[in-house]
């Protein structure tokens, strides 16, 4: 090769110092971008490198391609154009590829956050559904009043029926209850009566109550906090009145849900009218439970 050829080659080599750094790019542009600059520029190579034949001796490659017959140039540059654009259709379905990537990666991500958002919605409507249903319970609580059969003046309202109720199923004087065997165990008798003087507030009541609870209880999205505030409602004497329903044949359902809310770890045990019933209530708890 002539000193005047291997300047040519030399600038040509410094223009496309670069071509390294672009073949580990990893990017389908600058890597066709690349070895579409190797490519013409071993076509540049081969143009520029001299030939020898017989007939004319040394001659420029070049020159001698300007110098063939149109079929021979035609075919030459078809050649060449075949393989750029063979280059750039892999380049082409690189780069799809990977924007298909991103794209489900996108949508993946979009997914996530869609599927976050409606967690967080359906978090906040049980949050709703929860208050509601105490709002509802203390409501129904609130409307319970006791009257004079006489007169029909109010005796108790509220809450505070709970504590007449459960003078009704103790039947006697409480400040006489010692819980000793020698007492009168007429609680389960007494508790029916109640039942039947006042079973339009107390079905209802019980019935909401249990309805809540199982609700309460199947929501993927409630928790223990949900339990504690939910028997946070209920005062001593509605504890007592719930612990006897548990014991009456109509409510033995209820056993399940008072214990997994615990609603009787602050059961007044020393107002029980026996301590037998608490061993009758274990019972049904390994039974229903």
């Amino acid at each position: 090769m002539s000193k005047r050829s291997k300047e040519v080659l030399g600038r040509v080599i410094d223009r496309y110092r670069n071509i390294p750094d672009e073949l580990r790019s990893g990017k389908p542009l600058r890597v066709g971008e690349a070895l579409t600059k190797i490519f013409l520029l071993v076509i540049l190579m081969l143009a520029i490198g001299p030939q020898h034949t017989e007939s004319n001796g040394w001659q420029w490659r070049f020159f001698v391609f300007l110098l063939s017959p149109p079929n021979e140039i035609g075919d030459t540059f078809a050649g060449i154009a075949g393989v750029l654009a063979f280059l750039w259709i892999i380049v082409t379905v690189w780069l799809q590829s990977l924007q298909l990537a991103d794209q489900k990666e996108e949508i993946s991500r979009q997914a996530d956050e869609f599927e976050k958002m409606n967690s967080t919605m359906s978090q906040q409507n049980f949050e709703n559904f929860f208050f509601e249903l105490v709002n509802t319970q203390n409501s129904i609580v609130n409307s319970f009043d006791l009257r004079k059969s006489k007169d029909g003046s109010i005796i108790s309202q509220g809450r505070d029926c709970f504590e007449n109720f459960y003078r009704d199923v103790v039947g006697y004087d409480m400040r006489w209850i010692t819980q000793e065997s020698e007492n009168p165990d007429n609680a389960s008798e007494n508790y029916e009566k109640v039942l039947q003087d006042h079973g339009s507030d107390l079905g209802q009541y019980f019935r909401f109550t249990y309805n809540a609870m199982r609700e309460i209880e199947e929501s993927e999205y409630s928790s223990k906090r949900h339990r504690r505030l939910f028997r946070a409602l209920f005062s001593d004497d509605e504890l007592l009145i719930i612990f006897y329903n548990c014991l009456n044949r109509r409510g033995k359902k209820f056993v399940r849900y008072a214990e997994s809310f615990e609603i009787f770890n602050n059961l007044p045990h020393d107002r029980l009218v026996r301590r037998e019933h608490w061993e009758e209530y274990q019972i049904l708890v390994e039974k229903f439970s």
